[in-house]
């Protein structure tokens, strides 16, 4: 059997040649398909790349509000309970009564 070489016009060679170009196609397609899906993870986790900081700054305002919302209870709790309190209300009373002896015999 007497050995030729293939050539492009050659049936065997050029279906050879069309399932090279197609599997070539095939992985670049799928080249392709995985870029995308890189860029659209990568963009979500650009959008992502803050939350850290965020998180940071949200806990250090919350601590901020809570400690300012602390003194202001302690702050009007502790009056609230003066306010209540039957002596701090007799004092009041005997400064009242007092404040209006001063004025009614001042003048």
């Amino acid at each position: 059997m007497p050995h030729h070489e293939q050539t492009p016009a050659d049936p065997g060679t050029a279906f050879q040649l069309g399932k090279i170009e197609g599997q070539l196609r095939e992985l670049i397609h799928q080249q392709n398909n995985e870029a995308m899906k890189n860029t659209a993870r990568d963009e979500k986790l650009a959008k992502l790349a803050n939350v850290p900081e965020d998180i940071i700054a949200i806990k250090l305002e919350m601590a901020t509000l809570k400690t300012d919302k602390d003194r202001r209870d302690g702050a009007i709790g502790l009056g609230g309970a003066l306010a209540r309190s039957p002596a701090f209300q007799w004092i009041g009373l005997a400064l009242v009564a007092l404040w209006a002896w001063w004025k009614g015999h001042g003048q």
